[in-house]
């Protein structure tokens, strides 16, 4: 017991890490998750791109298209000169502005006629987002409704207009639909992803750091001529170095129910006990990692870099900060051999779960023992290579 005492006032003397890599990053995540006014609206928005439509035609066909622009996007005003497209297409003024070119209408009844293609509008389509590359498809999709009418049914230009008007007028209504258990807040969720980093990296550079103060050569001859066995100190060590694991996954988790949790701890307890739970795996794991770097002997400069460049490894391959389906496929394969990446499959995937049963809560609670069978390999190997470096 002496040893867990004495390794308590170690970490105790090097709490300044603590505050750096845990309180001062999970404040860094509570701003990260901090939740907008409407995260719990029941209503769904339509959100309209910015539009700007210059038509030098004034045909029938030219002038549906600006009432169908004006309908789907907020309408802004720019001037027929290039110099004001210019500026405009560099200040971003629009999502999406159309050119109608004089005669189009004339060449869309033409083409139809001759079943060529559909002429194209003068578009420039801005690249701060894809509201405008959107608008693009729903106005080419106008146009070809516009021109299967002309084309096949005959119509000339004001008939085809309005029956595609007709066409593009039936809409399916949209509402929020719940499933059978209530979602966890996302703001509690994003919360639980930034804490990837900063758990492991509090976690392993404080265990290594106390594993290294461990293994100085007084303190470790002191503890040679204990009585303990090589395996007991080692266990006690352990026991330690769990202590700061708990303690830093109680501080992330406690920060995290106060200001996130909201009604979901009551109105979803199972979907957060297991979100809590693959949090506690992940930092069990990040124990493990700590005492091994401690038992290889790492320096505090070493130590550090582990903690910070792996912490980062952990959240990428986790895919808590860049989603993996936007990741090549390699990387997929690369991260199911990391322990990141079933921590967060659980997290995630608990945080949705469309109903709670036993069928839908195993799948994610054996996520979390896979995780933490990487935490029990690692602290298997570390008590080996501590009994070589002993002997």
């Amino acid at each position: 017991m002496s040893v867990f005492k004495t390794a308590m006032r170690i970490v105790w003397g090097h709490r300044t890490y603590l505050l750096i890599y845990l309180l001062l990053l999970s404040l860094m995540g509570v701003a990260v998750a901090a939740p907008s006014s409407d995260e719990a609206s029941t209503t769904v928005k339509r959100n309209l791109p910015t539009a700007a439509v210059i038509d030098r035609d004034g045909s029938v066909i030219s002038q549906g298209v600006c009432g169908y622009i004006a309908d789907n996007s907020t309408l802004v005003e720019i001037l027929d000169d290039t110099m004001a497209l210019q500026d405009a297409t560099a200040k971003d003024t629009a999502s999406y502005i159309v050119i109608i070119p004089q005669g189009y209408g004339e060449s869309f009844m033409e083409s139809a006629a001759t079943c060529s293609e559909v002429p194209k509008l003068q578009t420039v389509i801005s690249y701060s987002g894809a509201s405008g590359y959107l608008m693009d498809v729903k106005v080419t999709q106008y146009l070809k409704t516009a021109y299967e009418y002309a084309r096949y049914g005959n119509a000339d230009q004001a008939q085809a207009i309005a029956k595609t008007n007709d066409t593009v007028s039936h809409t399916a209504n949209v509402e929020v639909a719940y499933t059978e258990a209530q979602p966890v807040l996302e703001s509690f969720k994003a919360y639980g992803e930034f804490s990837v980093y900063p758990l492991f990296a509090s976690i392993t550079v404080c265990v290594s750091l106390l594993m290294l103060k461990l293994n100085d050569k007084p303190v470790k001859s002191r503890m040679f001529y204990s009585p303990l066995s090589g395996v007991g100190r080692s266990i006690m060590q352990f026991l330690a170095c769990l202590m700061v694991g708990i303690i830093c996954w109680a501080w992330i988790v406690v920060l995290g129910l106060l200001l996130f949790a909201g009604d979901s701890l009551a109105t979803s307890p199972v979907q957060v006990g297991v979100m809590l739970l693959s949090l506690l795996a992940y930092s069990l794991v990040s124990v493990s990692i700590g005492f091994l770097i401690g038992q290889l002997g790492a320096s505090e400069s070493v130590s550090n870099v582990v903690a910070n460049i792996g912490g980062m490894v952990m959240a990428f391959f986790s895919g808590v900060w860049i989603p993996l389906s936007m990741m090549p496929s390699g990387v997929l394969e690369v991260s199911k051999f990391l322990p990141c990446y079933w921590f967060a499959n659980a997290f995630e995937n608990a945080a949705s779960l469309p109903s709670v049963t036993m069928d839908s809560v195993a799948p994610l609670m054996g996520n979390v023992g896979i995780c933490l069978l990487f935490g029990v390999a690692i602290f298997a190997v570390s008590l080996v290579i501590g009994k070589v470096r002993e002997s």
